[in-house]
């Protein structure tokens, strides 16, 4: 497999933001390099990004950036010069990753805007379930703060 396919693949998937481009290469390279999860297959991972790409972003972004302040980057030893590809290391793929989302930061921005978002709507909507639900119910109901979790069997 060539590592060139692979990070092209990759940065492809970023620029039009389309999941269902990643190819099964670019999946396995993802999985055990970068932190993803496996998701089970292929067509998981992509199902679970594919209406998130803002989460795909950051977290492809905050694995290398941990990467490479935990030293992997540097060390001789790093995992990340293990089982070359063809044409390129791991570590070399990496790096033009990071070098590409640096020079995005509007991407990056954007991703952590739009999952603050995400997190203020969910908030919003468990504290509607809860008010509704005293209501519903006649429980007397005063707002202590937002509280993340489960609530009847909504995940929050």
């Amino acid at each position: 497999m060539k590592g060139k396919l692979v990070l092209r693949n990759i940065v492809s998937v970023l620029e039009t933001k389309d999941m269902t481009r990643l190819t099964k290469e670019a999946y396995k390279y993802l999985i055990n390099n970068c932190g993803f999860i496996a998701h089970y297959s292929h067509e998981g991972f992509i199902s679970t990004y594919q209406n998130d790409i803002p989460r795909f972003i950051k977290a492809l972004y905050d694995c290398i950036i941990r990467q490479k302040q935990h030293g992997y980057f540097d060390s001789p030893n790093s995992f990340l010069l293990d089982f070359p590809y063809e044409d390129m290391t791991k570590l070399e793929i990496h790096k033009e990753l990071l070098l590409y989302l640096s020079n995005r930061k509007e991407d990056i921005l954007a991703s952590r805007k739009a999952l603050a978002q995400d997190q203020d709507l969910k908030r919003l909507r468990l504290a509607e379930v809860i008010e509704q639900y005293h209501l519903r119910n006649n429980i007397p109901f005063e707002k202590y703060g937002i509280i993340a979790g489960e609530f009847k069997g909504e995940v929050i």
